[in-house]
């Protein structure tokens, strides 16, 4: 327990570590807005950004909000964009882990026609931009509200009135295919398995087993690539928080991150830390199960 305490840190830290260096590149190769390699200037740049994050209740941002320059502390300043893009990315992955799940027990339950259906109608979403999906929506609310008077859902956020409900929505249409594919793949080869034979025989039904026995065990498989899920919901994140007009960590870090390199460093490191828990969590949760199933077998 004690040495995977250590390697878990050892990694934490080569990952915050390497992710500093690599932030600061930009001081490696230009000098006065020219090409040029200057690897002392980029030692200078990583040994000066450590001094501020050794401070990082002192590290400030400015900004022209009415046509004058105002200062802010980073600290508390930071974490109301981050709690919003963490709701949006955590509200993603729930709704779009419980569309997938209900999708692909409905595939496993249907007829051969009825799964190519299902499989044509999800190609063609995942064949549309998102960009379009998410203009396409917003049009259509715009519509709805033109001839109703009423808007059921907040389609850009302005000031404290922040949209919750469309961006989930529209960030959770591409994992839901994703997941998916990757639990239709899961499932057929579970089904291949010998002991299904053995569960088949004992008279349950295909409700039950897909349920109960296929899914426990696909479900394992689908976190160890949850993690590349992760990294496309933040690359979407980026484009959706200037789409809907979103004052979102991601916009944070591109409007005030590129001036100080410490801020980068503070916001990569805030929106890494959470997944690495949930992932260092869950694979110990996986072990434990994994090594409790081989001693009952």
């Amino acid at each position: 327990m004690i040495i995977r305490i250590i390697k878990t840190t050892l990694y934490f830290l080569f990952t915050i570590c390497s992710t500093l260096c690599i932030l600061c590149l930009p001081s490696l190769f230009t000098y006065n807005r020219k090409v040029s390699f200057q690897p002392f200037l980029y030692v200078f740049q990583i040994e000066d950004t450590i001094k501020l994050l050794l401070h990082v209740d002192e590290i400030t941002f400015t900004t022209s909000g009415t046509g004058t320059l105002k200062e802010y502390p980073l600290f508390p300043t930071i974490w109301e964009p981050y709690i919003y893009s963490l709701s949006l990315l955590i509200g993603t992955f729930v709704i779009a882990l419980i569309m997938a799940t209900g999708l692909s027990y409905l595939y496993m339950l249907s007829s051969l026609r009825g799964q190519k259906w299902m499989k044509n109608i999800l190609f063609v979403f995942e064949a549309i931009p998102d960009m379009m999906i998410i203009v396409c929506l917003q049009a259509l609310l715009i519509w709805y509200f033109k001839q109703t008077g009423s808007m059921p859902v907040r389609v850009l956020s302005f000031g404290e009135k922040k949209a919750f409900v469309l961006p989930i929505l529209c960030l959770c249409i591409l994992p839901t295919i994703q997941m998916f594919r990757m639990l239709i793949v899961y499932l057929k080869d579970e089904q291949k398995k010998p002991y299904m034979e053995v569960v088949r025989g004992k008279g349950f039904t295909l409700r039950y087993i897909t349920a109960v026995h296929l899914f426990r065990n696909v479900f394992i498989h689908l976190f160890y690539h949850s993690k590349t899920i992760f990294l496309f919901m933040l690359s979407n994140l980026f484009i959706l928080e200037y789409i809907f007009n979103m004052n979102g960590i991601m916009k944070f870090l591109v409007d005030y991150g590129s001036r100080n390199t410490a801020i980068s460093v503070v916001v990569v490191s805030l929106l890494f830390l959470p997944f690495f828990m949930f992932f260092l969590l869950g694979s110990l949760a996986v072990k434990r199960v994994g090594s409790q199933e081989e001693v009952n077998v």
